[in-house]
């Protein structure tokens, strides 16, 4: 039995961290405050940068420990029911502390987070689900010189000039599309079957990823003097903040890689027990009721001394992180004893029995 790789369930972890710390500085309200260059906001900003990646972290994952394993369609009744539980639950709360903003409707449609795109990375995530099977076929039976071929290809075209044209070139919403996951999912399968970079060091691939890091935000910053001194303006400092951006891949890259070659062997216990946790903790903290709880409430934070500032925006990352994981461990022991998983397989076979009953003619592969 193969050894399973703790550092990638590491990452899971801290790329959740860096997600929920995104969200706290943009709806706690510390991003885009104060004078542009002022170190206050260039120094969240370079927090916020050294966080983005994190999107292409999780997607990339998929497709790295997904490629060699068998796709189970019960997984994605599963993940639909997870998020149906926390939409609704979120949802009933909100009508209790918000009862202006919230009532029966959004309660009714809370039951259909797919259709009402309550979450975006759920909505592409499930789409691409469906597709895997192809993925890992088309990563499992290509040779290298042409699965390599299309991965240039695939970065070429959607990272690449996407970026220097500095539009919506091939409609793939800067990352926010299951198009976009479903090219990281490759680019991980990639990664996995041929063992891409495990050659480099750790202090070489974490080099890269603050080099990556370091253009981002220099990019940025250069953007931002230029427009303040000069008539013609550049407008667009977000230049390489995106998801799609060559610089943020890179460093998705490195860390997918850094991680996978740590021995945390001793560290699994802990790993363990809150890696099933870490997409609930995305479920539960992104939903609106949430993002309107926190808004502006750490803006006072931009008063206080640097060091102090830092320290209130870790501790309130930890704070929410720990928070979702101990809320989903009890939601894991109330679905444990609900037996959802029967659940789970239930409507995946039924769905299954459907579609065959509609299509007889095709063959039947157990």
């Amino acid at each position: 039995m193969k050894q399973r790789n703790w550092g990638i369930d590491l990452l899971r972890i801290v790329a959740m961290m860096m997600i929920v710390t995104l969200h706290t500085l943009s709806h706690g309200g510390l991003l885009d405050k104060g004078p542009i260059l002022g170190l206050r906001y260039q120094s969240i900003w370079i927090l916020e940068i050294l966080a983005y990646c994190s999107v292409n972290v999780f997607a990339l994952i998929s497709g790295y420990v997904g490629v060699n394993k068998r796709f189970n369609y019960h997984n994605i009744s599963a993940l639909w029911l997870l998020a149906c539980f926390y939409t609704v639950v979120n949802t009933a709360i909100g009508c209790f502390i918000f009862p202006k903003d919230y009532g029966l409707t959004d309660l009714g449609l809370s039951f259909f987070p797919l259709l009402t795109q309550r979450y975006w990375y759920f909505t592409a995530y499930f789409c691409i689900s469906f597709f895997v099977p192809a993925f890992n076929y088309i990563l499992n039976n290509l040779n290298k010189t042409d699965l390599t071929a299309m991965m240039i290809s695939l970065f070429g075209l959607f990272s690449v000039m996407t970026t220097l044209i500095s539009d919506d070139l091939f409609t793939v919403g800067y990352g926010y599309s299951p198009l976009w996951l479903a090219i990281l999912y490759l680019f991980g399968g990639y990664l996995k079957r041929f063992d891409s970079f495990s050659s480099w060091s750790k202090t070489k691939l974490l080099l890269t990823y603050l080099s990556a890091s370091a253009i981002t935000y220099l990019t940025k910053l250069g953007i931002q003097w230029w427009d303040l001194h000069s008539e013609t303006k550049i407008g667009n400092s977000w230049y390489l903040v995106r998801y799609t951006s060559p610089t943020m891949v890179l460093d998705a890259v490195a860390l997918l890689i850094l991680f996978a070659k740590l021995d945390l062997s001793a560290w699994q216990k802990p790993i363990k027990i809150l890696t099933p946790m870490t997409f609930s903790v995305y479920l539960i903290h992104v939903h609106p009721v949430w993002f309107q709880a926190i808004d502006q409430q750490l803006a006072f934070l931009l008063k206080k001394p640097l060091v102090t500032m830092y320290l209130g925006i870790v501790l309130s990352v930890l704070a929410i992180y720990f928070t979702c994981s101990l809320v989903d461990w009890l939601r894991i022991k109330l679905f444990n004893r609900l037996n959802v998983q029967k659940l789970a397989v239930w409507m995946t076979q039924s769905v299954q029995k459907l579609f065959k009953s509609s299509f007889p003619s095709l063959p039947n592969n157990g």
